[in-house]
């Protein structure tokens, strides 16, 4: 089974020819807000706001309102560069289980530390 952020990430790369498709196979939203959607993706595809709404949309259908959270959040944590909003708490629930997220003591951290700086 795949980690919510996994999941979000699948949809997330759809390929711009594939996604008004998945979005009418797997969302219950309208034809008329897809094609609106669409059609300001076409205009500004660098922002990929159909493959979002994709993700959002089947993420909160498979994994609920939590699942979806926590692929934002893991998103924003290893693809953004604003982290302000986010509080650790957050950071963590949103990887736990992920091996991306490694916890180590501190005396492991300060010797991985002083293996990169040197």
């Amino acid at each position: 089974m795949a980690s919510y952020f996994d999941f979000y990430q699948f949809f997330m790369r759809t390929s711009d020819s594939d996604v008004e498709k998945y979005l009418k196979l797997f969302t219950l939203l309208p034809v008329e807000d897809i094609s609106s959607v669409v059609h300001d993706h076409q205009a500004s595809p660098e922002y990929r706001s159909a493959q979002k709404l994709l993700a959002e949309e089947v993420t909160s259908m498979v994994h609920g309102q939590d699942g979806l959270d926590a692929a934002r959040i893991a998103t924003q944590v290893l693809f953004g560069t604003d982290y302000t909003t986010l509080k650790a708490e957050q950071i963590i629930k949103s990887l736990t289980g992920d091996p991306r997220l490694v916890f180590c003591t501190e005396e492991r951290c300060s010797l991985l530390r002083y293996r990169t700086s040197s």
